[in-house]
């Protein structure tokens, strides 16, 4: 099964990746470009797709053929982000992607 990820290279985010990997599944792990938590989850069932969230065209690459999503993916106030920054990344995003699973994966 194709899983895709999102907030893969975070705390719970890499822990859930590794589980998948050792479920048999290949995960589709989408990080914004440069982030360094990448290293964490690097490996040959794991597939780096570079975006952000609040980018829609980035989020439907994501999630064409997926078979599953795990939607962890976010901003936490408390790390330096404005209230509209926070609004982006986290309805925004999370509005994007259920809008691409809609229209891409509708089988999800």
């Amino acid at each position: 099964m194709l899983v895709l990820v999102t907030g893969a290279t975070g705390r719970i985010g890499s822990h859930l990746t590794r589980v998948l990997i050792r479920h048999g599944h290949t995960v589709r792990a989408l990080a914004v470009p440069d982030d360094p938590g990448t290293e964490l989850i690097a490996g040959p069932q794991v597939e780096l797709v570079y975006g952000r969230l609040e980018d829609s065209d980035a989020v439907t690459a994501a999630v064409r053929c997926v078979d599953a999503v795990f939607h962890l993916g976010g901003a936490l106030t408390s790390r330096g982000n404005t209230d509209e920054e926070f609004f982006e990344f986290n309805l925004r995003g999370t509005f994007n992607l259920l809008m691409a699973v809609r229209a891409h994966a509708p089988g999800i």
